[in-house]
């Protein structure tokens, strides 16, 4: 009986341990992915762009609101999408450009007086930052 208690204490404390470092590596996990994918977006072609931020999006999808989500949102998934948008727009594709703006619109905070354009100069001015 004895060693099942501390067997059992063991495997409590490993769970533990494991649980406790994955919830602080998250965030800076979570924070070395978008900004390695947002280079991506700006600084390679179109297909690798794509193919980084759908990669980020389920990602996102997958993490849910997290502790860089505001007020619940999950603002990154919606800069995500727009970003995703933004890209199909360049390759003159209006079906995916308008499904993935549809996407990131819903997402955001007060998302009911959120335009397009809005949208639009958030992130041109934090892409611009990033650049710099």
């Amino acid at each position: 009986m004895t060693t099942f208690k501390i067997l059992m204490f063991f495997i409590f404390f490993t769970l533990s341990i494991s649980n406790a470092f994955a919830n602080s590596s998250t965030s800076s996990y979570l924070k070395n992915e978008i900004n390695e994918t947002h280079k991506a977006y700006l600084f390679n072609d179109t297909a690798t762009g794509l193919y980084a931020l759908n990669s980020l999006a389920r990602l996102l999808e997958f993490i849910g609101p997290d502790e860089l989500s505001i007020e619940g949102t999950n603002l990154n998934l919606a800069l995500t999408y727009f970003r995703i948008g933004l890209l199909h727009e360049k390759n003159s594709d209006e079906l995916l450009k308008n499904k993935y703006f549809s996407q990131a619109i819903v997402l955001a905070p007060n998302s009911k007086e959120i335009l397009t354009s809005d949208f639009r100069t958030l992130v041109d001015k934090l892409d611009k930052n990033f650049s710099e």
